[in-house]
């Protein structure tokens, strides 16, 4: 009966400290390789945007920021930035060797399907120098806005 009463503790303490510090779910800041945090600008031409685009995706520069914090749950956070209209979306991001999965990423709907829906998508990236390209490896966003200003063109790190 003491060794049940010891597991049985030892238990609600590893929950306990688990429900402390986050271990077991969620984001956390170590996952971002320290090379990767920072801020990229980019410059979208007009070919790179599609016909059926919404407005606010425009050619012209665009900044995105990889953080170790700032996401919905305090992790790790992948931004996209219009330089005069703001913050397009921040997601959560989780870095799995040379993949990026933005977690419940926004997404918009298409024609008459205007319903914003969430899901986690995924780019594989490759940083040669202060160079980020980045590749779609699945993306179930129907207006495929972030994926456009992600994948068209290389990010120059910046900062």
């Amino acid at each position: 009966m003491t060794e049940c009463a010891d597991v049985r503790g030892m238990t609600a303490l590893i929950i306990a400290v688990c429900a402390l510090t986050g271990c077991g779910g969620g984001s956390s800041s170590d996952e971002v390789p320290p090379e990767l945090v920072g801020t990229y600008t980019a410059t979208l031409a007009q070919s790179d945007i599609p016909a059926d685009a919404p407005s606010y995706l425009e050619a012209g520069p665009w900044e995105l920021v990889i953080a170790t914090s700032g996401a919905p749950d305090g992790g790790p956070a992948l931004a996209i930035n219009h330089p005069t209209k703001g913050n397009l979306e921040a997601p959560g991001l989780t870095v799995e060797g040379d993949r990026f999965i933005l977690e419940q990423e926004e997404c918009g709907g298409i024609g008459a399907q205007t319903t914003t829906t969430f899901h986690d998508n995924e780019y594989s990236w490759e940083l040669d120098g202060s160079t980020l390209m980045l590749r779609t490896e699945k993306n179930e966003c129907p207006d495929r806005v972030a994926e456009t200003i992600l994948t068209s063109q290389a990010w120059a790190k910046t900062t």
